[in-house]
């Protein structure tokens, strides 16, 4: 994903017929294409992110209705050097219903899957997370077989 700026807060231009334009000077894509022609208007700036990548750990969780799981957010540098965005990155669900996230905490909600993921600086990853109903313990059975027990006493 590339972010650019510019100076002009409706900045519009062309790719192929169709119609692109800044948001308030700002401006995102993931297509090549049009970044091409990004790059080329004097009136914008690309903006970097001070970080290369990011990484959640752990990457596929499988939890049951109920239960909750932490996941930690680590942001690497291009010099490689990591730092823990765990508490600072963004979170969100694809499936609210299914896994709820807040500051990288899972609460599994309902049966299903869904991604949860953390975005930090322009950089962003995600991890699986499949929930499953839980499963209750086996209750002992009822056991109406008295034979051989001693009758109750009366007194």
């Amino acid at each position: 994903m590339a972010k650019y700026t510019s100076k002009y807060k409706e900045l519009a231009f062309y790719v192929d017929g169709e119609r692109y334009c800044f948001d308030n000077g700002v401006f995102s894509t993931s297509d090549a294409g049009v970044q091409a022609v990004v790059d080329g208007l004097s009136a914008a700036k690309q903006v970097r992110s001070a970080y290369d990548s990011i990484a959640v750990t752990p990457r596929n969780n499988n939890l049951e209705v109920g239960a909750t799981r932490q996941l930690t957010a680590t942001a690497t540098r291009s010099d490689g050097t990591e730092e823990d965005v765990t508490s600072t990155a963004s979170w969100s669900s694809s499936n609210g219903d299914i896994a709820q996230i807040s500051n990288g905490n899972i609460d599994a909600v309902g049966a299903g899957s869904a991604q949860i993921t953390a975005e930090y600086e322009d950089v962003s990853a995600s991890a699986n997370v499949t929930v499953t109903e839980s499963e209750l313990p086996e209750s002992p059975e009822d056991d109406d077989d008295d034979e051989g027990a001693d009758p109750p006493s009366e007194d």
